[in-house]
């Protein structure tokens, strides 16, 4: 990567990194909205060793091309999250593929270190609009595991809807506790990390 410096994470990283990951999820369609204060979690709780599983890229100017966190799975977890991407304006120059292959060499390090015996997978985030990321992810193999939907609503009051033949609609009941627990388990029964029991 002639032309960049790269360097591990540092304090005072937090802010531009949340700024760069935000930008990449809007490019892709999505939005934005981390802060620093969740990139800093991320670092001080989940990275093992901030010099070796953190990556930080700059132009000649100082400012983010591309970062990259490789933190481990929760104990007993198997998912690993690589966190990061490279600024939007500097794609196509390789910066992305070397990235990508450095979080999964740490990656693949750290599980021999924590979990050799057990099953690991890397995860990545894209929208579905990032045609160049994605292209990416799929040359390293990578393919869809599920798709997540934001949806957004006015805080004017909600129409009046009324409901469909054979549906009730009544305040909470606590007496219904059991049931409502079942069904909405039921709901959310193969989401990621929820345990409905």
């Amino acid at each position: 990567m002639k032309g960049f410096h790269a360097r591990a994470y540092r304090a005072g990283d937090a802010a531009a990194v949340a700024d760069l990951i935000n930008l990449v999820a809007e490019a892709g369609g999505g939005r934005g909205g981390l802060v620093a204060a969740e990139i800093d979690d991320v670092v001080n709780n989940e990275v093992k060793d901030l010099e070796s599983d953190t990556l930080v890229i700059t132009d000649a100017e100082g400012r983010l091309v591309a970062a990259a966190l490789v933190p481990l799975p929760p104990e007993g977890g198997h998912r690993v999250e690589l966190i990061g991407g490279v600024h939007p304006d500097r794609r196509g120059a390789g910066i992305g593929r070397e990235v990508l292959a450095w979080q999964l060499d740490r990656a693949a390090v750290r599980h021999a270190e924590v979990a050799p015996d057990a099953e690991w997978l890397a995860q990545v985030v894209a929208g579905v609009a990032d045609t160049s990321a994605i292209r990416l992810y799929e040359r390293f193999g990578f393919t869809v595991g599920r798709y997540f939907l934001a949806m957004t609503a006015p805080t004017t009051p909600p129409p009046v809807v009324t409901p469909a033949e054979g549906v009730r609609i009544t305040p909470y009941d606590p007496d219904l506790e059991r049931e409502v627990h079942a069904v909405h388990s039921a709901a959310f029964r193969d989401l990621w990390g929820i345990d409905t029991d």
